[in-house]
This record gives C-alpha cells, structure tokens and sequence, in this order.
C-alpha cells in the first residue's frame, strides 16, 4: 500500500533546547502538541526538527 497517508513513520524527531540548556528528543510521531507541553512544564525553550538518528 504505497502512497497511503500517515503510515510511515517520521524520518525526523524534535529536538527540545530548554532554557536551562538541558536538552530532549521527542520522536515526532508524539507530535507537536507534547512538545509544546513539555516546552512550558521545562520553563520555556525552543526547538527544532533534527534527522532521526
């Protein structure tokens, strides 16, 4: 079933610089909504997509 939406997993995952300068991974299959929670329980940061490794 090539083609098909959604089945494939993400080639990337997030990679999470929190102010504190500690540092996650999220795969991406998580999604950008735990990121985000997890950016604010982290007392704030950034992040960015980074290649699975």
């Amino acid at each position: 079933m090539a083609g098909c939406c959604g089945q494939a997993k993400p080639k990337q995952d997030y990679l999470i610089t929190y102010k504190s300068g500690r540092t996650e991974r999220v795969a991406a299959d998580q999604g950008l909504i735990t990121v985000r929670q997890k950016i604010i329980k982290g007392g704030g940061g950034t992040f960015r997509m980074v290649p699975k490794q």
